[in-house]
C-alpha cells in the first residue's frame, strides 16, 4: 500500500514541477492593463471613448488566449510588419464582433 502511495505522491509531484516549469499561455493581470491603456490610447481617436474600450477589452483578451508576458515582449520587438502579422487574428476578431460595442 505504501508503494502505491509513494508512485501516486511522486506522479502528482512531477505534474506540478511541469505545470510551474512550463509558460502559462495568458498574460497577467498588470500586462493586460499596460496593453488595454496603450491600445486605448491610439485607438479613442478613431473609435470613441466608449468603443475603444471594448475594443480594447476584446483585442487583450484575445492577446492573452495566445501569447504570455514573455512571449508577447519578444513579439514586440520585432518589426512593426512582423508584430502586425502576428496581432491582426485579435483585431479582426474584434472588428467582426463590433455588435458588443
Amino acid at each position: 500500500m505504501t508503494k502505491k502511495f509513494k508512485i501516486k505522491f511522486s506522479i502528482k509531484i512531477l505534474f506540478i514541477m511541469i505545470s510551474l516549469s512550463s509558460p502559462s499561455f495568458s498574460l497577467s493581470p498588470e500586462y493586460k492593463n499596460e496593453l488595454r491603456n496603450g491600445c486605448y490610447m491610439n485607438s479613442k481617436q478613431y473609435l470613441g471613448d466608449k468603443k475603444a474600450k471594448v475594443y480594447c477589452l476584446c483585442t487583450v483578451e484575445m492577446l492573452s488566449k495566445k501569447y504570455n508576458n514573455h512571449q508577447i515582449d519578444k513579439l514586440f520587438k520585432k518589426k512593426p510588419e512582423e508584430v502586425i502579422k502576428n496581432t491582426e487574428f485579435a483585431a479582426r476578431h474584434c472588428e467582426k464582433n463590433k455588435k458588443a460595442f
